[in-house]
């Protein structure tokens, strides 16, 4: 860990995956996840982790889908996102899966795939809003080093407003500081509301259809909100920005 204010480092506990080359990462609320990387310099990893500063612990998550290293990661909101990569310095891959933390799962994210023969490890990216601008990169393909200059900027739908069923929902404002207002296609739609941190506790309850919740006493940080209807439930983060 590092101290801008006294310029000093920190040793924290170690990575649990053992030895990982070209790692991949994102940070989401107060939470870092890493995963993937090769633990011998060729064959890849699936393996990933969510670390808390707060606490210096690790946790293991649900495995990255298809073992590689040198990929690019990112996030947006509550959603993290990984791909890119190789396996071996022979295989190089162009997809990218998304990361749910509520669900600890992964989706294909094909409208994320850059083109075939483009050449896709040790990328960067960043984000600025709702897009995502990645590119450059190498690979070992024919046993040459191989270099990108594409570049890409690629817009991804924000998460503020999902639907499921016949419920539409919008939060706002997100990020909030003490109120947060609920609106809906129809306020009969839900019977009751739940707020549940990045640790999957319930912080805050609510019935009778609300449309405004008192968020004052929470912490600042990353949340998830959930309204339970007759057809089921629907989702949206919320973000806590005091």
């Amino acid at each position: 860990m590092y101290d801008p204010e006294t310029d000093a480092w920190t040793e924290k506990s170690s990575y649990p995956g053992g030895q990982a080359i070209f790692p991949s990462g994102f940070v989401i609320g107060d939470h870092i996840y890493v995963g993937t990387g090769s633990p011998g310099g060729f064959a890849g990893s699936t393996g990933f982790y969510r670390y808390t500063p707060a606490t210096d612990t690790w946790v293991k998550k649900a495995d990255f889908p298809v073992a590689r290293q040198a990929g690019v990661g990112f996030s947006i909101g509550a959603t993290g996102y990984i791909g890119g990569g190789q396996e071996n310095y022979s295989t190089t891959f162009n997809t990218f899966y998304s990361y749910n933390i509520w669900t600890d799962t992964w989706t294909l994210e094909s409208d994320l795939e850059r083109k075939a023969d483009d050449a896709v490890a040790w990328s960067t990216a960043c984000v600025y809003n709702n897009t995502v601008f990645m590119g450059t990169g190498a690979d070992f393909n024919g046993g040459n080093l191989n270099y990108s200059d594409d570049f890409y900027k690629i817009e991804v739908e924000p998460l503020s407003v999902r639907e499921k069923g016949r419920i539409e929902l919008n939060v706002y404002p997100n990020p909030a500081t003490d109120m947060v207002h609920i609106r809906t296609n129809g306020l009969s739609d839900y019977q009751n509301v739940t707020i549940i941190n990045t640790m999957g506790q319930t912080v805050l309850t609510a019935s009778g259809s609300p449309t405004i919740l008192d968020v004052s006493q929470l912490q600042s940080g990353l949340y998830q909100i959930v309204l339970f209807g007759p057809e089921g439930s629907t989702v949206v983060p919320l973000m806590l920005d005091k």
